[in-house]
């Protein structure tokens, strides 16, 4: 019997590891994605549908944009999915109304006007048009 649960044991001390290592392993996928992966945009508003990855230059100045950002609190711009940022598997929805923000998650970030600017010319761009800003 108490070989049984000395095997039961070892088993369990494997598998927790093997658990551990592998969650690590994708907390440290989800931090350093940011800095691996494109950004692509997503447009989907007045019958526009637009997906499509920037360009490395673009990608940069986006993703600079998005690490200065300020923290914000709760705004009542409009976000949803309808207009969004990607890189990896993070999501940033960008304000429609006007606002220099945007959403990651629960939080809200403030950025310059001039980079808010540049984010809605990126989407003219690709064919993302009706801003209101």
């Amino acid at each position: 019997m108490q070989v049984i649960q000395l095997q039961y044991i070892k088993i369990f001390k494997k598998k927790s590891v093997l658990i551990i290592v592998i969650c690590v392993l994708a907390v440290i996928f989800y931090q350093i994605q940011f800095y691996i992966f494109p950004v692509s945009i997503k447009y989907n508003k007045y019958g526009a549908d637009v997906s499509a990855v920037l360009t490395a230059e673009e990608s940069k100045n986006i993703k600079d944009i998005l690490k200065n950002a300020k923290p914000s609190g709760n705004l009542s711009c409009g976000f949803n999915f309808d207009v969004s940022i990607k890189i990896g598997t993070r999501v940033y929805l960008i304000a429609q109304d006007g606002c220099a923000s945007y959403q990651y998650f629960l939080r809200y970030y403030d950025i310059s006007n001039e980079d808010i600017d540049y984010i809605h010319d990126i989407f003219d761009k690709y064919g993302g048009k009706g801003f209101n800003s």
